[in-house]
């Protein structure tokens, strides 16, 4: 046996004995212990009523578009319709009218829907209670071109001219100002709302919610001039409506009076004063 041999049969044996030790030391590791979890315990969940496609301003819910959807019980579900509480829900919203916009899958609320017939009129059902719908005309030009929609909040503007007399001369002028802000819009001509994803309304006609006093003051306000509406921005659309008690297109009447009697009174104070510098001579006979 030559050194060549003798150093491959030590290289084996090197080898075999590390592959021995090796394996001991994997052997020798104690087995992972798997920690348990504890199974969750169920979550309770109750039916409620939902939509199952999207709802615009003004629609009516249409039968088989309501459905029951499982929701967890420890949520806030005092709002919504329980199957439980309302087991006829799919069939006693029929027909309703909505006052808010719902996206499918929204769970229904009371508040969104107004309970009518399919007879009632869609109007009076989108109606607060206590306020009432009236009309006034509107062009392109004065309804944003197009842009105010259904719902929207709006600022009314009369603009109107007056006469008045000063100095004994005929004069005019233009006034415009805000009547009332934040004012709904219910309708454009006869539409409710408007379709999807729509960012213009032609209309000649808008449809406004006022209470029975500012309708009268509106229809007045239109007899002495000309109505257009100014869109508001739905982060400035909260609160009621406010009426602008003080604006100069309503007090104005009252100043051009005013101005006529002052330019009366001027005429009247300029013709004892002619009179009080007249010398007038009596002749005989006379």
């Amino acid at each position: 046996m030559n050194v060549r041999q003798i150093i491959i049969i030590l290289v084996a044996l090197i080898l075999a004995g590390g592959s021995f030790i090796l394996m001991k030391r994997q052997t020798s590791k104690p087995a992972q212990v798997v920690a348990q979890v504890p199974a969750q315990p169920a979550v309770k969940t109750i039916k409620i009523l939902v939509t199952n496609r999207d709802y615009a301003v003004g629609e009516r819910i249409l039968p088989g578009t309501l459905t029951w959807q499982d929701w967890p019980q420890n949520s806030n579900t005092q709002s919504f319709v329980n199957e439980s509480a309302n087991p006829k829900g799919t069939e006693v919203f029929n027909d309703s009218v909505v006052a808010v916009p719902m996206v499918a899958g929204e769970p229904i609320v009371l508040t969104k829907l107004v309970i009518a017939t399919a007879k009632d009129s869609v109007m009076s059902a989108l109606l607060t209670p206590g306020m009432r719908a009236t009309s006034v005309s509107i062009a392109a030009d004065s309804a944003v071109s197009g842009f105010i929609l259904p719902n929207n909040k709006v600022d009314v503007i009369l603009t109107r001219t007056i006469s008045f007399q000063s100095n004994g001369t005929n004069n005019s002028r233009t006034v415009s100002s805000i009547i009332f802000e934040n004012v709904r819009v219910l309708a454009i001509d006869q539409n409710t709302s408007a379709a999807k994803d729509q960012k213009a309304f032609a209309g000649g006609t808008a449809t406004l919610e006022l209470n029975p006093q500012d309708i009268e003051k509106l229809k007045a306000a239109e007899a002495m001039g000309r109505i257009s509406l100014t869109l508001r921005s739905m982060s400035d659309a909260a609160g009621p409506t406010i009426v602008k008690t003080g604006a100069a297109a309503w007090a104005q009447p009252s100043n051009s009076n005013k101005q006529t009697q002052i330019a009366a009174t001027q005429s009247q104070q300029a013709a004892q004063s002619n009179n009080a510098n007249n010398i007038k001579i009596y002749r005989g006979g006379q």
